[in-house]
């Protein structure tokens, strides 16, 4: 007969209890732990499964990879690849659930995942200096009293003034435009009369910037307060109509001295502006008295000196490639500074931990330096390309850009959405363009004017 087995102690509870006894409660906790720890590899094995799952989905159903010619391609390549190593994965921890060392294939099952995430989270180094506020002009002395003035009416800007509008400017029809020339031409004169009075405070406004060598802007921002569109909309409308019953009564010359303030004006706001809004606000006023100015110059006789000073002030803005590479400028500040604060700035209500949460999460899905490097490659071109009004050339550019942004795959995928949606500049440049043709066509009709009346002379 075999000798007995010998008997050993169980290491878990001896010697703090006696055999039968209830185990200690720092036994308890010595079990719980190592259960625990033995868990944790499985489980952060399946969240990284699930949250590959996630990221994998998301980038299978991107609305962008339809613009990519070979999308279905890239699809199919995309799903096999993502699909082999899910099976991979899903083997390796089947196995260990089976043969029951599932520590040990939780780990392995780490040990695959950690590259793919250390792939996801790791970033470019940003190959240049971003383009920030700074870059977009130097601030002297005197801008920021000029750029208080010129918020004013804006509201939520400090010591702004409410602004009620001009309910008499209801009832003046018609506009600057050669089918609304003669309605707004009609109008009775007690009814400009009425608005005028109504907006007297803006046209103090005015004058006051008018007065002013230039017009400041100080935003460092993109939240930042931007001039208010409304009371310059309204006193265009005002000075269009008053110069057009100037020029029915042939007066044509105060006609022009009328719109010059708000070209003088739109000229300055422009030229220093930090913001689409406050460009395209100043282009507006601007286009309305150029076009009101090329009504004047048919209906009612000029002098050449009025002419003079009117041509001057359309020449003293930016115009062609100055004024583009302004507006793209701009555009790519605002974008840039959205890119790199999208992952750092914290949701309105969101507490400490959910934040803290979500920016540890977005290591995973968004490389803030990688976005930023792939939209300064893309604005520096599309400056070149809207300098050289190549609208073709745009058009590819932008178009190469979003689909390189929407191929499918799970590195970047927050900077790869927003990439291929946020930027849409070239409506504003071609838009920027019409004006300067308009600008354009006036100055030479303006010239033409002038070296006639010299001929005649």
């Amino acid at each position: 007969m075999p000798p007995p087995a010998p008997s050993y102690p169980d290491l878990t509870t001896a010697p703090f209890a006696a055999p039968g006894a209830a185990p200690a409660p720092g036994v308890l906790l010595r079990q719980w732990l190592w259960r625990t720890l033995r868990v944790l590899p499985l489980a952060a094995t399946l969240l990284g499964l699930v949250t590959l799952l996630a990221l994998g989905g998301v980038a299978l159903v991107n609305p962008y990879v339809g613009a990519v010619p070979d999308s279905n391609l890239l699809r199919t390549t995309f799903v096999v690849g993502y699909l082999s190593l899910l099976v991979v994965l899903g083997w390796v921890l089947v196995t260990a659930w089976r043969k029951q060392w599932r520590a040990r294939g939780a780990l392995i099952g780490l040990l695959i995942l950690a590259p793919i995430f250390a792939y996801l989270a790791r970033d470019e180094a940003l190959r240049s200096q971003p383009m920030d506020f700074a870059a977009l002009g130097e601030i002297v002395p005197g801008d920021a009293e000029s750029h208080a003035l010129a918020l004013r009416f804006t509201r939520k800007a400090p010591g702004a003034v409410p602004y009620r509008g001009a309910p008499a400017l209801a009832a003046i029809k018609g506009g600057p435009g050669n089918a609304d020339w003669a309605e707004l031409a009609a109008q009775d004169p007690a009814a400009i009369q009425a608005a005028a009075s109504e907006l007297q405070p803006v046209t103090e406004w005015w004058a006051e910037l008018a007065a002013c060598s230039r017009i400041g802007d100080v935003s460092t921002r993109s939240s930042a307060p931007v001039p208010d569109f409304a009371p310059m909309r309204d006193l265009a409308k005002l000075r269009c109509a008053q110069a057009a019953r100037l020029a029915l009564d042939g007066r044509g010359d105060e006609g022009l001295s009328l719109l010059q303030p708000l070209v003088e004006v739109a000229n300055k706001l422009e030229a220093q502006a930090r913001s689409h809004r406050r460009i395209v606000a100043a282009q507006a006023v601007a286009d309305l008295a150029i076009a009101m100015a090329d009504q004047i110059m048919s209906k009612a006789r000029t002098s050449p000196e009025a002419r003079e000073r009117f041509a001057a002030a359309l020449r003293a803005g930016l115009s062609g490639e100055r004024g583009v590479r302004r507006l793209l400028a701009v555009e790519h500040v605002f974008a840039n500074e959205f890119f790199q604060t999208l992952a750092s700035q914290p949701q309105r209500g969101q507490s400490r931990v959910a934040a803290a949460l979500e920016r540890g999460l977005s290591l995973f899905h968004y490389n803030p330096n990688r976005t930023v490097n792939a939209l300064d490659a893309v604005m520096i071109e599309l400056q070149e390309h809207g300098a050289r009004r190549d609208r073709e050339g745009m058009k590819r550019c932008m178009a190469r850009f979003r689909a390189a942004n929407s191929r499918g795959g799970i590195k970047n995928q927050t900077g790869r959405e927003f990439l291929a949606q946020v930027l849409t500049p070239s409506t504003a440049v071609w838009r920027y363009w019409e004006q300067q043709d308009r600008k354009t066509a006036l100055l030479v009709r303006l010239d033409a004017m002038d070296a006639s009346s010299g001929a005649h002379s």
